[in-house]
């Protein structure tokens, strides 16, 4: 970073910088964490298993484009298995991805609390349960079919 101009604060950060920054959050302590485990299991063939996992990741992505282009609907991805497969199906499939980051945001939280007793940080553990509670309430009263 440049240091500050005599006429206060300036912008210097380029397209780089902000897609780094993107790429770190999308990362996450998860990632580290999880491929941990994989790479002491598989070994060398985990490079293997994330590349195929990447790649069927960018079709899907891909197929996700293709549909909301040919089909602009309000809602997220579940909408799409509603209009093929009927209403069942959109609902099931949003109600299973709310699950999903409900059970996700429990994982994480796990995972940084392992990662901070490795590290030998001092967390307050009233506030990490608070923190912890916090989110699974709100987890909980969030309708993933509500269209507002």
């Amino acid at each position: 970073m440049k240091a500050e101009s005599s006429q206060g604060l300036s912008r210097t950060l380029q397209r780089r910088h902000i897609q780094m920054i993107a790429l770190g959050g999308v990362i996450g302590a998860g990632l580290f964490v999880g491929s941990g485990v994989v790479v002491k299991s598989a070994g060398p063939a985990a490079v293997l298993s994330f590349a195929l996992t990447g790649a069927i990741v960018v079709l899907v992505m891909r197929m996700l484009g293709e549909m909301a282009a040919a089909f602009p609907a309000v809602g997220g991805f579940y909408e799409y298995n509603r209009l093929a497969l009927g209403e069942l199906a959109g609902f099931l499939t949003g109600w299973m991805y709310w699950y999903f980051w409900v059970i996700e945001t429990n994982l994480h939280l796990g995972g940084n609390r392992l990662v901070a007793e490795k590290k030998n940080l001092v967390l307050d553990q009233q506030l990490a349960e608070t923190v912890h509670r916090l989110l699974r309430e709100v987890g909980r009263k969030v309708d993933p079919l509500d269209q507002h």
